[in-house]
């Protein structure tokens, strides 16, 4: 299995940086931090979007958002009901 690259927020506050600077900084990185770990698998084309991952616990959602071509922006994947895909299987779906 290959291995991504993870790229995790850093910060580096120079010696004698103002302390308000110094928790503009933190602050920033507290919310980097946050947004990692709500976001736990994201897929970029340059800045773009492709696919994400999250915490969504609504019923008949996934957890995962994916690049919708024809609306240009991410839609969440939802789940058919039983053998909706067939017999066995459920389908997976975005909404128009």
């Amino acid at each position: 299995m290959a291995k991504l690259p993870v790229k995790f927020p850093a910060i580096f506050i120079k010696p004698f940086t103002d302390i308000e600077e110094a928790n503009i900084q933190l602050n920033d990185l507290v919310a980097q931090i946050n947004q990692l770990r709500d976001e736990w698998v994201k897929v970029l084309n340059g800045n773009e979007d492709k696919f994400t991952t999250d915490e969504d616990g609504t019923a008949l959602n996934t957890r995962g958002q994916i690049y919708d071509v024809d609306n240009g922006q991410l839609e969440r994947i939802s789940v058919g009901i039983v053998d909706s895909g067939g017999s066995g299987f459920k389908v997976l779906r975005i909404a128009n």
